[in-house]
């Protein structure tokens, strides 16, 4: 892992310091969510009784992934909580939902465990304004409610692209539930050209500001520059555009097919132009509502696809140099 020091030590703070019970890693595909919960898992496991790691890239139903989290937390022995002892495990699949989260909701209140979901974005609808559920995940509301909102001693952390509506409302409340936004790794990139070997050490900060600190999107052009230009990042700047590679479109692809028609929208009408835009802007350029045109960037920023600067007291918002490259290349 590059840096990501003060990353660690907050969530450290929050899950040991301040019993946080439920916590979202947000970012855009490539930004480190994944590799940033594991070296995090390292370091505090010792402080749980259960550990669990959980991908939901697949997309399991709500009754299927507490089946699972039960299954795991039982330690192949007969579940204790809520279940007659004649009740064997291959069975928990036939249990109704209810019992099956009053079994884990008890595993939470009598233990100290982590649960870490990885590709929460995978249950979240495509098509819609960031945080919404896919029609047959809506039962995942109220459970991340009742994770953050009733009494227990452990933390439940997800991963995602963005994160569900209702837990963005309870941070707003005095409950122990927290999202943390990466952004990139600034200078700590400089140790990915190190390991890459490139030269030209002098020219290592456009790149950075140019990919915004992105690991992946980084590790990706150092590849390049390394199998084409022999590791000499000058010689590739001097052809003065910006290198996507299949394996970032790819990711950027994915990314896309969530985005509603005004994020669409919205976000070709700023690909147009380096200069960042005002709200008052985008509305003289789109038939849009100032409302229509207010959520949609609220949605996009949510989605880490937007950047928000401020220049003489005015707001404005911009596209980063490969999202719009992606865009262009596409429209």
């Amino acid at each position: 892992m590059y840096g990501r020091i003060k990353e660690i030590s907050t969530l450290e703070n929050w899950i040991l310091q301040e019993n946080t019970r439920l916590i979202g890693i947000l970012g855009i595909s490539g930004i480190g969510k994944t590799t940033l919960s594991r070296h995090l898992l390292e370091k505090i496991q010792d402080n749980f009784d259960y550990i669990i790691w959980k991908n939901l890239y697949h997309a399991p139903s709500l009754s299927i992934l507490t089946a699972q989290l039960v299954l795991s937390l039982s330690n192949q022995t007969y579940i204790n909580f809520s279940l007659p002892k004649t009740t064997e495990k291959n069975s928990l699949l036939d249990l109704e939902l209810e019992t099956l989260l009053s079994i884990f909701y008890e595993y939470l209140r009598n233990y100290r465990c982590l649960i870490i979901l990885d590709n929460l974005q995978a249950i979240l609808a495509e098509s819609q304004f960031s945080g919404n559920y896919q029609n047959q995940f809506q039962n995942y509301s109220e459970f991340f409610q009742n994770i953050g909102e009733l009494p227990h001693q452990s933390c439940l952390i997800f991963n995602s692209w963005e994160s569900p509506l209702e837990i963005i409302n309870l941070t707003d409340l005095k409950t122990p539930v927290r999202i943390m936004s990466l952004n990139g790794i600034g200078e700590t990139a400089r140790e990915i050209f190190q390991a890459q070997n490139l030269s030209d050490e002098e020219t290592w900060q456009k790149l950075i500001d140019t990919y915004r600190g992105n690991p992946f999107y980084l590790k990706t052009v150092c590849r390049m520059i390394q199998e084409i230009f022999n590791g000499k990042v000058r010689d590739y700047l001097a052809y003065n555009s910006l290198f996507l590679g299949d394996e970032i479109i790819t990711k950027l692809e994915r990314y896309f097919q969530r985005l509603s028609l005004l994020e669409k929208q919205v976000i070709s009408q700023l690909s147009q132009s380096n200069a960042p835009a005002t709200v008052t802007e985008i509305l003289e350029k789109l038939p849009l509502s100032p409302p229509q045109v207010l959520q949609t960037i609220q949605s996009l920023g949510r989605r880490s696809l937007i950047e928000k600067i401020t220049e003489e007291e005015l707001t404005l918002f911009t596209l980063s140099p490969v999202i719009r490259e992606y865009v262009k290349q596409n429209s």
